[in-house]
């Protein structure tokens, strides 16, 4: 049995603690950069825990053990954990039951949408299994705007909501660009360090959403980097998701780091149909609307 005393010791350390320096902390940020971020705790929010009001120490009842650690002490422990990726804001609390298949246009299209949307609702519930195998998910379509980026983070979403995993999220683009930006002609030992902690940090994730790949322009270097960083992902079976607007065998990479992609994923394929208009279309309509006043 714990006392009072060692209790709120262990609780008032918890509160005290400062997030360790990681890569995310310490990269350079510049406006507009899609990058990984620490969330700030949950008592720096203006809403407190009803229970504890933020003392995270509620009365047991008990003689021996009068007080108990409040349930948001482990939530803040999960937030602690996590480590996301800051997302575009349109995609943000998206879930995988909100994905509207109403949005396609032909029932081809549809029955593609209906066929990612299940087979992402049975990863995320088959994820400990896929997680020990190291399998991730491909998704596909030639056509920009056909849902894949939008229904890889509601994975993300539903991933971290049920098992609390660290997840990362970043183009492949802006990741390539975070590296480069990592160079420094004057001082060799910040670049290499800097450089080092950043693909530390996208290959430690246990899940990370690499977004268009394959729109990058292809080089030597982008090459050697991307299969340092997709080779060690898959030889620590960490899962990983891709999203594409071509097929693995399609990219423009070499054929070693293609089968690593293929291997490490299954392939979803999208409609080759773009939503996005659609999206845009109705959220104008509904706009203008309240705009004119229209009941």
């Amino acid at each position: 049995m714990r006392s009072m005393s060692q209790l709120m010791e262990s609780i008032t350390q918890l509160a005290t603690e400062k997030p360790k320096a990681n890569a995310s902390s310490v990269l350079p940020q510049s406006k507009g950069s899609t990058i990984l971020v620490t969330p700030t705790l949950a008592s720096d929010a203006d809403n407190r825990c009803p229970l504890c009001n933020d003392n995270w120490a509620i009365p047991a009842g008990g003689w021996n053990d009068p007080w108990r650690t409040c349930e948001c002490v482990e939530r803040e422990n999960k937030r602690r954990r996590m480590r996301f990726a800051e997302v575009p804001a349109e995609l943000k609390g998206h879930k995988i039951n909100d994905f509207d298949l109403s949005l396609y246009q032909t029932p081809q299209s549809r029955q593609l949408a209906t066929n990612a949307k299940r087979m992402a609702a049975n990863y995320v519930k088959n994820y400990p299994e896929c997680a020990k195998l190291g399998k991730g998910l491909y998704l596909y379509s030639e056509m920009p705007g056909s849902g894949k980026t939008r229904l890889a983070v509601s994975i993300a979403n539903a991933l971290w909501d049920k098992y609390s995993i660290s997840v990362g999220f970043m183009s492949t683009i802006d990741l390539l660009q975070r590296i480069k930006a990592t160079f420094n002609k004057n001082d060799m030992n910040v670049e290499k360090q800097s450089q080092e902690q950043l693909i530390k940090t996208v290959c430690a994730a246990e899940l990370f959403i690499f977004d268009d790949i394959g729109t990058e322009k292809p080089t030597d270097w982008v090459e050697e980097m991307m299969f340092h960083i997709i080779n060690s992902r898959l030889t620590q079976l960490k899962p990983t998701i891709f999203t594409s607007n071509c097929a693995t065998e399609h990219l423009t990479y070499a054929e070693k780091l293609k089968q690593r992609i293929a291997k490490m994923t299954i392939p979803v394929p999208f409609p080759n149909e773009s939503v996005r208009m659609s999206l845009m279309r109705s959220e104008n309509e509904q706009l203008q609307i309240k705009l004119l006043g229209v009941m």
